[in-house]
Formats: C-alpha cells, structure tokens, sequence
C-alpha cells in the first residue's frame, strides 16, 4: 500500500505540475495491462484525484479543468474493453 501511495504522490504531481517531467517507469499501458480496471474504477480513481488536488488547493478551476481533460484522455490506455 505504502509502494501505491508513493506512485499516487508521483503521478499527482506530474499532472499538477508545471514543469516538464520525465517519467522513467513503466509505461501506463504496461503498468496497469495486468489489472482488471473498469470505467467504474477509472471514474472512481478520477474522483479521488479531482477531490484530493481541490483539497489541496492545489489548482484554480482552468487547471482543474486541464486536469480532468488530461485524466480522461487516460481512459482507453487502462481500461479493460469487453470483448462482447
């Protein structure tokens, strides 16, 4: 969980962030292709993002905005598509 937290702490400043910053890990295909992840859990993660950065502070509603766009766009790289 500890390990979780960290990569969370990290991808939170990434995306909260002005400055450019390299990611040297797995990519976020690779990472997460192992993981049953539905639409549910990915809007559930993407409310816990916009939730934590708002009580942070950490950005004004046009980087809120920004971020929800950029999280969205995120969608088709982790979550798993039913074959039906």
């Amino acid at each position: 969980m500890d390990k979780l937290k960290g990569h969370f702490g990290i991808f939170m400043t990434n995306i909260t962030s002005t400055a450019e910053s390299e990611w040297t890990g797995r990519s976020l295909v690779e990472a997460h292709r192992h993981y049953p992840i539905t639409d549910e859990i990915f809007d559930a993660f993407n409310s816990h993002c916009i939730s934590s950065v708002k009580e942070m502070r950490k950005l004004k509603i046009d980087g809120l905005r920004e971020m929800i766009n950029m999280l969205q766009q995120l969608r088709d790289m982790v979550v798993i598509k039913d074959e039906a």
